[in-house]
């Protein structure tokens, strides 16, 4: 069988509806698209190398490190653990230091208590 120009068309807009039929979200179709596995190695390497720079504020800092956790786990599936460690893994040594026994001493510490005692 040979298809012209229009019939290959029509073909892929019928795949691609059958694709929508399936997973009907705009969410789940722009991360098909969008979110690639080698963009989420990207971005996972990207957190691991993070550190805060020398005059780096602390409030850049922390919106470029949930820029990254928000693009990795977009399901939202990192426990707060996860999340605490890659933001305060790449925190200047001065607070890290100082920040460390006031997280030990919290119970239940989540991402957002850890950002508001540093």
């Amino acid at each position: 069988m040979i298809m012209n120009t229009s019939s290959k068309s029509l073909v892929a807009t019928s795949k691609a509806l059958l694709l929508l039929e399936d997973n009907t979200s705009f969410t789940t179709q722009f991360e098909i698209k969008f979110r690639t596995p080698i963009l989420i190695s990207k971005w996972h390497m990207e957190l691991e190398r993070k550190t805060q720079g020398p005059g780096e504020v602390i409030t850049e800092y922390t919106k470029a490190i949930r820029k990254l956790i928000k693009y990795i786990d977009s399901g939202r599936n990192w426990t707060e653990e996860q999340k605490i460690h890659s933001f305060t893994k790449g925190l200047r040594t001065d607070l890290s230091y100082a920040l460390w026994p006031l997280l030990v001493l919290k119970d239940n510490l989540t991402m957002d208590m850890a950002i508001e005692l540093a």
